[in-house]
């Protein structure tokens, strides 16, 4: 039981860091691309940035997932 209450709450911190981070990260980035000294203007940025982010993450699962040693299972 001890072990998911560490997991759990390692878990809430990860979602409150990213919560925070995220705000201020993408309100900053919404606000220089609407802003007229951008060399964009558009405020889809801050949605592209968030694909481009999501797609990083997508992709460094799939290459640490299939490197991932094998284990006593799949060994058989």
């Amino acid at each position: 039981m001890k072990r998911y209450a560490d997991l759990s709450r390692r878990r809430a911190t990860i979602v409150a860091l990213s919560a925070l981070i995220g705000t201020l990260l993408f309100t900053q980035v919404f606000s220089y691309f609407v802003s007229p000294k951008a060399p964009i203007q558009s405020p889809d940025v801050a949605i592209f940035m968030a694909d481009a982010i999501l797609s990083m993450a997508f992709t460094a699962l799939f290459l640490w997932k299939n490197t991932a040693p094998a284990t006593a299972t799949q060994a058989r």
